[in-house]
């Protein structure tokens, strides 16, 4: 799976959380720029490990502020799972 569709998949959950259409999801802005708050970045950090079979934690993407910035450490978290199965 590539960057650019996680990132389309996350930009669509922030969207939906709140209220906002996908597109003014930016790439590089904070997400603090959109109003995301503690609660529903949990809730967003949980659905992006149901659908993609991860453990992050919150505190994880807090240290990830941005879209491509997040989209880039779930990549990352899904190659080193797919490592882990393959051995």
């Amino acid at each position: 799976m590539t960057r650019e569709t996680i990132s389309c998949e996350i930009a669509e959950m922030i969207a939906e959380a709140m209220y906002m259409d996908t597109n003014d999801v930016e790439q590089d802005e904070l997400f603090s720029s959109f109003g995301l708050e503690s609660l529903t970045l949990t809730r967003i950090v949980g659905e992006i490990n149901r659908r993609y079979g991860l453990e992050l934690r919150v505190v994880d993407v807090l240290q990830h502020q941005t879209l491509r910035q997040t989209s880039t450490l779930v990549v990352a978290a899904l190659a080193c799972e797919e490592q882990h199965r393959a051995q």
